[in-house]
């Protein structure tokens, strides 16, 4: 009767080990070895903004936003930044559309510039909202005047700033990181 009573908790033992060891296993791989498409700590590249500004008119669909300031005209710097975000866009392959590209204006652009835009930057979506403008050029930090990026989450939320120079590569890199660790965009 003993020897039964030993075979049966052997048994029970054995059933439960089976469950709970995969989950050990997985738990010790995934704390033990780095992840290699995920980098360990934030890129970074842009500013991060600390003062909470939302931005609910430009939200609705739970993509994340580069809202482009933009002047009435667009000199040769404000075409390569408008370039290099489009470019950046299609650089993140299958996340791209989970990004969307604002032109914000706080009045009217004019017509030559309005031509550019639908002719160049088809997807780029222009709003005019003077308070939104002015929220957003708050921000800015002292010393830069134009052709800088603003990053919107899902909810609104502005996060990060990006000054011309950080355009290209380094907004990139830190698009790919938040995009792949995003669970909301």
């Amino acid at each position: 009767m003993v020897t039964t009573f030993d075979k049966g908790r052997k048994e029970l033992a054995a059933i439960i080990a089976i469950a709970v060891l995969p989950f050990l296993i997985g738990a010790f791989l995934f704390t033990s070895f780095p992840r290699e498409d995920m980098p360990d700590q934030t890129v970074r590249e842009g500013i991060e903004i600390t003062q909470e500004i939302t931005i609910s008119s430009l939200i609705g669909d739970g993509k994340w936003r580069l809202i482009h300031l933009v002047e009435d005209v667009c000199d040769e710097q404000c075409r390569e930044a408008l370039f290099l975000t489009r470019q950046t866009r299609k650089a993140l392959s299958k996340h791209a559309g989970e990004l969307r590209r604002v032109a914000l204006t706080a009045g009217d652009l004019r017509p030559n510039f309005l031509e550019f835009l639908a002719q160049e930057h088809r997807a780029l979506s222009l709003v005019s909202d003077d308070e939104i403008f002015a929220k957003l050029m708050v921000l800015v930090p002292d010393g830069i005047e134009a052709n800088f990026v603003f990053l919107v989450d899902p909810i609104g939320k502005v996060v990060m700033f990006f000054p011309f120079e950080k355009l290209g590569k380094p907004l990139l890199r830190d698009l790919r990181y938040i995009l792949r660790s995003s669970r909301m965009g």
